[in-house]
């Protein structure tokens, strides 16, 4: 899939850059939170991880690892919302949130989904991206 950058912000949603060395911090319980699995951090091949906090509620809220294709595109490698947010709507609020710090950079994002993901697959066509 890939989205043309374009949309509004939700300014409320702080965004966090993370550099791969600190990201590996975080990297093992993400991804066991997210999708239930063991995934060493050491397999990460990222140059950057994005992370949506809300330091007035819920703490952070979903995450993003990004490698970056050439200097107008970017893939986005594994990302999900926490249970804090899962299923209820900051998780577009989150995600639009991704993108438009994405926009300041990038011309394009592109992202691989399981195609019997569906909810991700609705999301991200809600937001722009096309299959």
């Amino acid at each position: 899939m890939q989205l043309p950058i374009a949309g509004k912000s939700n300014a409320n949603i702080e965004i966090m850059q993370l550099d791969p060395e600190q990201w590996s911090v975080f990297s093992e319980d993400a991804h066991r939170a997210s999708f239930s699995e063991f995934r060493p951090a050491y397999m990460d091949r990222i140059d950057y991880a994005l992370l949506a906090h809300d330091s007035t509620k819920r703490g952070v809220l979903g995450y993003v690892t990004i490698r970056e294709l050439d200097a107008d595109s970017v893939y986005w490698q594994y990302g999900a919302a926490f249970d804090s947010i899962a299923k209820g709507i900051l998780v577009s609020r989150v995600y639009q949130r991704f993108i438009d710090y994405m926009r300041e950079k990038y011309k394009r994002i592109t992202t691989l989904v399981e195609n019997t993901n569906v909810s991700y697959l609705k999301l991200a066509m809600k937001m722009g991206f096309r299959i």
